[in-house]
């Protein structure tokens, strides 16, 4: 089995906390204003709504792509 990065590990326990305290059905506001507290009280370091650069096999493309939640400064994504 491959070992998770300490980093997600840590992302995923605050969405599940976040979920098992709300349930589901929340409008997902909700949900990204307490996974935002929750992050912020992990000490998660993050930025909200950040515009990021898609690379697509060695080709990185302009456009207008944002994120709700940039955790660790991680600013590309491969497809």
């Amino acid at each position: 089995m491959e070992e998770k990065d300490p980093l997600t590990h840590k992302v995923i326990d605050c969405a599940i906390a976040v979920h098992r305290t709300l349930g589901p059905g929340q409008l997902e506001s909700g949900y990204q204003t307490c996974l935002t507290h929750k992050l912020t009280i992990n000490n998660n370091p993050f930025v909200v709504e950040r515009s990021v650069t898609l690379k697509y096999r060695k080709i990185f493309l302009e456009m207008n792509f944002t994120i709700e939640r940039l955790i660790d400064g991680i600013q590309r994504f491969r497809v």
